[in-house]
């Protein structure tokens, strides 16, 4: 469920920081095949997308965690 949809979103974002930190931004969107960006939030923004799939059983703050979590890292959100 959500905490493990939340730690690979945040995994994602780490990697993100981690491939440009270490190969520059411009190698890092090459070696993805990404067109050139700097900014981390936007890379992590073309590569994941995160689907918010709600049950009777969720509340809205679990919606508000999961649109906040997306928010800070950059990812794309859809509920």
């Amino acid at each position: 469920g959500g905490a493990d949809s939340s730690i690979i979103a945040t995994f994602i974002s780490e990697m993100v920081r981690r491939g440009m930190h270490e190969l520059g931004a411009p190698l890092f969107c090459q070696k993805l095949s990404l067109p050139l960006e700097t900014d981390r939030q936007k890379i992590v923004g073309q590569i994941l997308t995160c689907v918010y799939q709600g049950t009777q059983n969720s509340s809205e703050h679990t919606y508000q965690a999961a649109a906040s979590l997306a928010q800070s890292i950059g990812a794309t959100f859809h509920h």
